[in-house]
């Protein structure tokens, strides 16, 4: 046994703080509780310690420090946990690393993991620009892009990992370090096709596509109107052209505030629906699922990149489908 694995909290604590910009926050601080909540109520959180990284480099500190110390990480983005966190886990929150820039001429963006989709979309669109995945299909833009899910024009564009061009990864050792076709190109492949769980990913790389293409959103429908809106779209999904994409959710939602008051505290039925081409047709298709009930909330719009989809908090407050 080590040295360091005989670390108290409050020494562990301390060492870290000496080397990260951003906070540690420990059992006894009143805002404990506050620090390690995350959406899923599925999900325990009792942590040795939260550490809130405010850079990248204070998630490869604390990793590091945590490996030398016999200690777990679990990293907690956009409200969702990898896994439950206990006594003897670090949990690190991402959500202050939000930044999102822009290179229109190379048409990408890198994305910090942080960001939501609502952020990259308001980021891209004065740009004439728009991801492939979005908020459509819910969460995080970088956990949802490093999980391997499909984007909602995954018909259209393939799924959303093939637009991945680079990711900023800290190691299980704590090295930050980028991975990309060039540079270490195994896992590069594994993380684009969402296979690897030995590296915490802190900002994405991809390409955009042009936003005027895109026509996308949501209905969410109450649960009481689950029969009829799962029995249409069975019905609709096999008609669709490739251009367009759709997938269905039942979700039970938590009553927080970063939700739209219509859907706080319910179960509803998500369909996630996506266009390439032309928005009259993209509604043309739609009206078979938008005629079935009376949504709670519709998102669905043009452009996508205008900032009209679900608010990202919100997004992110779902579980998402497998």
């Amino acid at each position: 046994m080590s040295i360091a694995s005989l670390l108290t909290t409050t020494d562990l604590a301390t060492a870290i703080r000496a080397g990260i910009r951003g906070d540690v926050v420990t059992p006894d601080d009143p805002s404990f509780a506050a620090a390690a909540f995350g959406f899923d109520p599925a999900t325990e959180h009792r942590p040795e310690l939260v550490v809130i990284a405010q850079v990248a480099a204070d998630v490869a500190a604390t990793v590091g420090l945590a490996a030398r110390a016999g200690r777990r990480v679990a990293v907690q983005t956009s409200g969702f946990t990898t896994a439950a966190s206990g006594p003897d886990t670090i949990l690190v929150v991402t959500r202050l690393l939000a930044s999102v820039s822009i290179d229109p001429e190379a048409r990408t963006a890198t994305v910090g993991a942080g960001a939501g989709w609502r952020q990259v979309l308001d980021s891209t669109s004065s740009f004439g620009l728009a991801p492939v995945s979005g908020p459509a299909a819910g969460s995080g833009a970088v956990r949802r892009v490093a999980a391997g899910k499909f984007g909602p024009a995954a018909r259209a564009f393939s799924f959303a990992g093939e637009f991945v061009r680079e990711f900023e990864v800290v190691t299980m050792l704590g090295d930050l370090v980028r991975v990309n076709a060039d540079q270490r190109p195994e896992l590069f492949a594994a993380l684009r096709a969402g296979r690897s769980a030995s590296v915490v990913v802190t900002a994405i790389t991809i390409d955009l596509v042009p936003a005027g293409s895109l026509f996308a959103g949501g209905l969410w429908f109450s649960v009481d109107d689950v029969r009829e809106v799962l029995t249409r779209w069975q019905e609709w999904v096999g008609q669709l052209p490739e251009s367009t994409s759709t997938s269905v959710a039942l979700m039970d939602l938590p009553a927080v505030r970063d939700l739209p008051q219509q859907l706080r505290g319910r179960s509803v039925v998500h369909v996630r629906f996506n266009h390439v081409g032309d928005a009259d047709q993209g509604a043309q298709l739609l009206s078979a699922i938008r005629e079935v009930a009376t949504p709670l909330l519709d998102t669905v719009r043009v452009p996508v990149s205008r900032g009209t989809v679900i608010d990202a908090a919100a997004a992110a407050s779902c579980s998402e489908a497998a």
